[in-house]
């Protein structure tokens, strides 16, 4: 054989080998993961979804990421695996149609927006001629400094209610995603606006006891409409 020919496919051969090692250390992202910028200045991750399209969680509830080289590829381990690491949820994510927390998970339904504070979780219509809001606060059941006795920012449902006028006011209790729940709904006007439904939850999960608050226009179906969000609540 010619040797200018072996040397060429002596190269080549070399080539393949260099590439084939590289590319069984590290391979482009796994189909089961989503790119998402994590919140709080925390960057951007390639996180693990389960067969349901959540975000994959570890046994202590944080989101579990793929680690990715330099170039964006997955690493994977020696026996094959694709590499991991745990991502602590310091706060809410928001994804196309669902609220990931380090405590909880909420849909987000169609035609509506997710989105969030430090300190509560906002879920309205998208609708301009709509007024659909739900506004979800949580405490952790371990933070004792801040739990006055009542659910979170029930103060402020109330607060709410001080500035309008309130009619049809009713209390009871149902079940929201699985646990015990209290509803506190009322009707309220003012001179700027006109009727409004307005609600106030209170429920306990794992790790965390909620207060949520909620607004429509729509009194037929505004309790459909809320629970229907409550209810897709997953709890860790």
């Amino acid at each position: 054989m010619n040797k200018s020919i072996l040397k060429t496919l002596t190269c080549f051969v070399l080539l393949l080998a260099v590439i084939t090692g590289v590319m069984s250390g590290c391979k482009k992202k796994p189909q089961d993961a989503t790119d998402v910028t994590l919140p709080a200045g925390q960057g951007d991750a390639v996180l693990q979804t389960d067969e349901n399209g959540d975000i994959a969680r570890n046994e202590n509830n944080q989101a579990v990421a793929v680690v990715t080289d330099a170039n964006g590829y997955a690493v994977t381990e020696e026996s094959g695996e694709v590499k991991t690491e745990a991502v602590p949820l310091t706060h809410a994510l928001v994804l196309d149609d669902k609220v990931e927390t380090a405590t909880f998970s909420v849909g987000i339904p169609k035609g509506w927006m997710g989105d969030h504070s430090y300190e509560y979780i906002v879920i309205d219509s998208t609708d301009k001629n709509e007024t659909d809001k739900i506004v979800i606060y949580t405490r952790l059941l371990d933070d004792t400094e801040h739990d006055d006795g009542q659910p979170p920012m029930h103060d402020l449902f109330n607060l709410i209610k001080s500035g309008v006028t309130v009619n049809k006011e009713k209390k009871d209790d149902i079940k929201i995603a699985g646990v015990d729940a209290t509803r506190e709904r009322c009707d309220v006007t003012s001179e700027k606006i006109e009727t409004r439904v307005l609600s106030f939850y209170s429920f306990t999960g794992k790790t965390a006891t909620y207060g949520v608050i909620c607004y429509s226009k729509d009194a037929k179906t505004a309790d459909k409409t809320f629970e229907d969000v409550l209810n897709t609540i997953e709890f860790y």
